[in-house]
């Protein structure tokens, strides 16, 4: 099977993760094709990286890719070398708002993990 998906934001990351977790083991997709004419795939203008002090709205926990694990960005940043959620803590809401452009290496990283697997049949 050949995938085309309309878009490539963070919808679509979520989509490839989820299609990426649901293959059955030894089953593959024979290609993803995404359509979008932006120069950003996966992290679309407001998830690029920019200034540090340009950052997402939600704590870790609201931005996850997986609907059923609200974690996975969170630990995502606790295994990223050098970052801890802690660095960008709000003082207002007292949870990180980290920047922008790191949760675009997030979804970047997603999308590439998904369709690695989704191609490999792991």
């Amino acid at each position: 099977m050949h995938l085309a998906v309309i878009g490539g934001g963070a919808a679509s990351v979520a989509l490839l993760d989820a299609l990426a977790r649901s293959l059955a083991p030894g089953h593959r997709l024979r290609g993803v094709t995404v359509f979008d004419d932006s120069a950003q795939l996966w992290t679309g203008r407001p998830f690029q990286p920019d200034l540090t002090a340009v950052r997402v709205n939600l704590p870790p926990r609201q931005m996850s890719v997986r609907h059923d694990d609200a974690t996975h960005f969170e630990q995502w940043l606790l295994r990223r070398p050098g970052l801890s959620p802690d660095d960008y803590r709000d003082k207002d809401l007292g949870q990180p708002l980290v920047p922008r452009g790191i949760y675009g290496e997030y979804l970047a990283q997603c999308a590439r993990q998904a369709s690695t697997s989704c191609a490999d049949g792991a």
